[in-house]
């Protein structure tokens, strides 16, 4: 893509589920730069509530620290310790449903189930520690990068992210790109690239109705 697009700098903008340790030494390696989110829950040797948070934006606030020669950014946000509160207390009601009906799968750790614990063999409780223990984490997350940029941009290129996630949502969703009812390679890839198409027709369609919209309202 550097080649052939004459690309400059190039900054890898990823979300944590992306980009493994190994993952990150590769773009390091290939001498690129990246801002990827981090999970605070998983950090050693850092204690994300000590020192003084700046605020950056309105309900925004954040501390840098260094970790592992890299740039730490540990966020705070009112709305995401908003939603954090929301999902956390629907995964708790759910945890009691379960309980209450007696409908839990002891092989599965995610979801609901994370806020249960095995008391003995096969009878399980609330576990009020772990509920605990989430609560203080409402509103944090971390971002980890090697770029010289500033707070303000790395938070603001990390927030693109949702328009990469929406572009895959549409993909998958509304161009039904997935599943895939094709064997050969030659018709797998024809779909993909169908699908790739319609993508960018229909993105093509929505910035000219926005200019339309936006010069109508202009005018008026």
């Amino acid at each position: 893509m550097k080649k052939e697009y004459q690309l400059g700098k190039v900054i890898v903008v990823a979300d944590r589920g992306m980009m493994s340790k190994k993952n990150i030494e590769v773009v390091e390696n290939s001498n690129y730069e990246f801002i990827v989110g981090k999970s605070i829950k998983q950090l050693k040797k850092v204690n994300i509530f000590e020192g003084e948070f700046i605020e950056i934006a309105k309900g925004i606030k954040y501390r840098e620290v260094e970790y592992e020669n890299k740039r730490l950014l540990i966020i705070y946000s009112e709305e995401r310790a908003k939603k954090d509160r929301a999902d956390r207390l629907r995964l708790i009601e759910k945890a009691k449903k379960m309980l209450e009906e007696g409908n839990i799968d002891s092989k599965s750790k995610r979801g609901a189930k994370k806020y249960l614990k095995e008391q003995n063999k096969q009878n399980y409780i609330l576990d009020i520690e772990k509920i605990e223990n989430d609560e203080k984490y409402d509103g944090y997350y971390g971002i980890i990068t090697n770029t010289k940029l500033s707070p303000k941009e790395i938070l603001e290129q990390y927030h693109t992210l949702w328009k990469v996630e929406e572009t895959f949502r549409t993909l998958k969703n509304y161009l039904e790109t997935r599943p895939v009812f094709h064997w050969t390679p030659k018709r797998i890839k024809g779909h993909i690239v169908m699908s790739f198409i319609s993508y960018i027709i229909q993105r093509t369609l929505e910035l000219e109705l926005e200019k339309i919209i936006l010069n109508t309202l202009m005018k008026k």
